[in-house]
């Protein structure tokens, strides 16, 4: 599948550390900024309209305001999203883990199998399925060894009641397991829609020639714009950097996974 030129940005800028992302954020507002207010200042710079300071004030304030309040409530969003696939994450990988300790206690001998297939498994997710988070991709290697233990596991057939009862308890973790992965890959790919960053432009475009025209046009009143414009470009930024979960130096990343099979290659065989 092709990418379109916008997303391969967006992945290069991932890139690099939150620090620079920030640092970009802030300098591309800053620059947008005094732009479109020099262009203003040098093409309708001669307008002269009644002015009133209280109204300039108040009417810049409230617009700032309302950007700031947006971005910081989109932040927190972001960050909850975060955490949600964080926990969702542990939960996983626990429930993977118990699966393990309980295959261990049946000796019968095709769970050795379902036990491998496990391995293979949680190391597919690692090294393949986890490349794909980012996206709203699936990847049939990792989905086919999954869908395998499962059709390993529903024909093992216990020797006595004993193996029954354990096979019972495996099952109800394995079917905790299904909804838990399930759970994780329907928040693969969650970002803001576009609409969203033609929106904040448009905010933005309107503080910035709403400042020119109800404020004194001269270098100072720039200077101030770059000010009330970086604080935005620094929320901005913070917002970039969580919007995507699974990419980018705060990304989630498939340490937790990398643990739990570590601990299972060291119990196998």
């Amino acid at each position: 599948m092709y990418k379109r030129h916008g997303e391969d940005v967006v992945e290069h800028l991932y890139v690099l550390s939150d620090l620079t992302i920030l640092f970009f954020f802030v300098a591309a507002t800053c620059i947008y900024s005094l732009l479109l207010y020099n262009v203003l200042r040098f093409t309708v710079g001669r307008l002269r309209l009644p002015t009133d300071s209280y109204f300039g004030i108040t009417i810049i304030g409230t617009l700032v305001s309302i950007s700031a309040i947006l971005l910081a409530f989109t932040l927190i969003q972001a960050i909850g999203t975060t955490q949600k696939i964080d926990n969702q994450i542990a939960n996983e990988v626990t429930i993977m883990e118990l699966l393990d300790e309980k295959l261990l206690i049946l000796k019968i001998d095709s769970v050795g199998k379902i036990r491998a297939g496990l391995l293979a498994y949680v190391r597919s997710v690692v090294e393949d399925e986890w490349k794909t988070m980012a996206a709203l991709e699936d990847y049939p290697k990792t989905q086919k060894l999954y869908d395998d233990i499962l059709h390993e596991f529903y024909a093992v057939q216990p020797n006595n009641s004993l193996e029954g009862e354990v096979l019972s308890e495996v099952r109800s973790i394995l079917d905790d397991l299904t909804k838990a992965r399930y759970m994780r890959l329907s928040l693969a790919g969650k970002n803001m829609p576009k609409i969203f960053w033609v929106g904040i432009m448009f905010l933005f475009t309107v503080n910035i020639v709403q400042f020119f025209f109800l404020t004194n046009r001269s270098n100072y009143s720039s200077f101030i714009l770059t000010l009330h414009m970086s604080s935005l470009g620094i929320l901005l930024g913070l917002v970039f950097i969580y919007d995507h979960p699974f990419i980018g130096e705060s990304g989630i990343k498939s340490d937790s996974f990398v643990k739990v099979l570590h601990r299972m290659e060291a119990r196998y065989p």
